[in-house]
């Protein structure tokens, strides 16, 4: 039965391909093969176009043949190859790097390394189509990220692919892992507090700096700024950049955030998107799960930029 075997994985052939030198192999071990070397497993003949594999018609007469002659067995193995895949996808397939995206937000890809290639195309094929994104730290990676949903993917010819994705919501990692080189790992979402809980915190921070004012006249008096206020300072920042010397803003926010978002929570995600804050610091965001206490944040830096001499020199930065 060796002929019908593949000599990558050693087992019956699923879906077997025939390259162009003549040489058959698994349709998910060949593309795996071609993710780290562009070349046939056996002959060592250049297989240039890698995007053709992923739709090459399987060659008919080898699958025939196989479900002619072993029909229980390759039953045992296509259950096997399923189940393998889901499995899979039971841990969260973990892409780390060193840019933040935030939900509501979109995030462009381009995907080039052999583990993550490999990521991409599982996820394309679950139900799902997710994956988180973390940011990369020290030899691991942060606790905190964002899920992200493909919306299309183009293979190329060299195996790399350009992957449109949007954020949907925050996760943590609570058990990491990896799979076949990638990281993967068991998250739970973490969602707002309710829109009653931000209203109350707001009432009760208000009251406490009012108190404390009129306790102490005689002291720098402590500024609390309503939510509504919270947003109004960074519109008027943007609005600032958007009027001065920023190209760079006008072309972030025409060729990929668009315009401001109502919503105050997709509003403090797009600020934080567009002003230039190291990723580091923006992954404060994550954290929090108050609107307001984000919002709070990024009034922060919006005080720290307004400091920064390229900010009173026109808003321009090299």
């Amino acid at each position: 039965m060796t002929e019908l075997d593949c000599q990558i994985c050693y087992s019956l052939f699923i879906d077997p391909i025939t390259t162009p030198c003549g040489h058959s192999f698994c349709k998910p071990c060949i593309t795996r093969s071609l993710d780290h070397n562009s070349a046939c497993p056996i002959c060592r003949q250049p297989l240039h176009n890698y995007n053709a594999y992923l739709h090459h018609p399987i060659n008919k007469t080898i699958y025939s043949f196989i479900r002619a002659l072993y029909p229980s067995l390759y039953s045992e193995r296509r259950y096997l190859l399923e189940s393998e895949l889901f499995n899979t996808m039971q841990d969260t397939p973990i892409f780390v790097t060193n840019a933040l995206v935030f939900p509501k937000m979109p995030c462009f890809l381009h995907v080039f390394e052999p583990k993550y290639r490999l990521m991409i195309r599982r996820c394309m094929q679950s139900r799902q189509r997710q994956f988180g994104m973390v940011l990369a730290c020290s030899n691991t990676y942060q606790d905190f990220g964002t899920m992200l949903e493909i919306r299309s993917a183009e293979f190329l010819a060299d195996g790399r692919s350009l992957v449109e994705t949007i954020g949907t919501y925050k996760f943590k990692v609570i058990e990491k892992g990896s799979k076949d080189g990638y990281d993967v790992g068991r998250v739970e979402r973490v969602d707002d507090i309710s829109p009653e809980e931000e209203e109350r915190i707001e009432r009760e921070e208000l009251r406490r700096a009012e108190i404390y004012n009129t306790s102490n006249p005689l002291n720098n008096p402590i500024r609390e700024y309503t939510t509504s206020e919270l947003i109004g300072i960074s519109r008027d920042f943007i609005e600032t950049l958007r009027n001065g010397n920023s190209p760079w803003l006008l072309q972030r926010l025409n060729s990929v955030y668009g315009d401001m978002p109502d919503d105050p929570s997709d509003f403090s995600y797009w600020v934080a998107s567009v002003i230039p804050i190291a990723e580091g610091e923006k992954y404060k965001l994550l954290e929090l799960r108050s609107v307001r206490e984000r919002l709070k944040l990024i009034v922060e830096w919006i005080s720290s930029l307004r400091d920064q001499w390229w900010f009173a020199r026109g808003c321009s930065i090299s």
